[in-house]
């Protein structure tokens, strides 16, 4: 989801967009070929929130690190394979 002007001050003194991930649980239907969907009775369930990586500021510009690229591992390349491209 896009929220305008709702992010980090650019170097133009304008804010940017602040864009929010939002991750849904979806029902899984078994075989059913319809389902109905009706609200809890109590609101016990709770919000789980968590951050995604930080940013950086360097340069003036805004930098984000993938936890991804820190945690990746290296495998080495089949040489008796071909590839076509």
């Amino acid at each position: 989801m896009k929220m305008k002007k709702k992010g980090l001050a650019g170097d133009r003194g304008g804010r940017g967009d602040l864009y929010v991930r939002l991750a849904f649980d979806i029902p899984k239907m078994d075989g059913q070929k319809s389902l109905t969907v009706t609200a809890p009775s109590s609101a016990t369930g709770e919000a789980k929130l968590t951050r995604e990586s930080p940013v950086e500021l360097r340069e003036g510009f805004a930098w984000r690190r993938w936890d991804e690229r820190d945690n990746a591992v290296t495998m080495k390349q089949d040489k008796s394979a071909k590839s076509e491209l």
